[in-house]
């Protein structure tokens, strides 16, 4: 509790103001007015000094801006560790053989294919075995199943992961996405419903250098 009495004090900035004995109030006059105490008796020596104003609270903003600067320094230092190493790592991926690079564009066509509805590139993809095993052996029975295809599907992609020899075969690994666009009974859907496959297709030697879908099976 404060104890200096009630009274007009200097505020410092030329004017004398009320303290009430406990706060200063909003009643100011100008500085050349009588010190006028309101409690009898005896005042304080220190009674002519105005009391320290409460300080203000100190903003915190810096605290904000070093957490800051700490993040700044950290994402540049994971930048610094990752990037080098994500570099080195492409560099040391290696490119396709020929043989490899054949096998992929295989499949690259065998699914152009069926979007195009082509049945010649169909019939240079794949080898005689695998359209037997399809029981698609013709351009009039591929023909009927690539365009309920195309009718039923949207916004095919494919995307090779993976290629590997294995013998005298190469095996190429997918991911291939696609919208719905009918149900079951063949009727148009209200929304497209997003599809994922993943595939392996074993692709072998074929002529003139090309290569060709030998087998084809669902990934889990």
């Amino acid at each position: 509790m404060s104890s200096i009495p009630a009274g007009w004090y200097d505020d410092g900035r030329g004017a004398q103001r009320w303290w009430d004995g406990a706060q200063w109030t909003e009643h100011v006059q100008p500085g050349d007015a009588a010190v006028a105490p309101a409690a009898a008796g005896s005042v304080a020596p220190d009674a002519s000094v105005a009391p320290d104003a409460p300080e203000r609270p100190k903003s915190r903003l810096w605290i904000l801006f070093v957490v800051l600067g700490v993040l700044a320094v950290a994402l540049i230092a994971a930048a610094a560790f990752l990037l080098p190493r994500f570099i080195v790592g492409l560099l040391d991926d290696p490119e396709l053989t020929g043989d490899e690079a054949a096998a992929a564009a295989a499949v690259e066509l065998y699914d152009e294919a069926w979007g195009a509805e082509d049945c010649d590139a169909y019939l240079t993809a794949t080898t005689e075995a695998f359209r037997d095993g399809m029981g698609l052996t013709d351009c009039a029975v591929f023909q009927v199943q690539a365009k309920a295809f195309t009718d039923s599907t949207d916004e095919y992609e494919l995307d090779i992961t993976n290629v590997t020899r294995d013998g005298e075969s190469i095996v190429v690994d997918t991911i291939e996405t696609f919208d719905s666009v009918l149900d079951d009974e063949g009727e148009p859907l209200d929304e497209p419903e997003p599809g994922r496959v993943a595939y392996r297709y074993v692709v072998v030697p074929a002529v003139d250098g090309l290569w060709a879908v030998d087998a084809l099976t669902e990934r889990r």
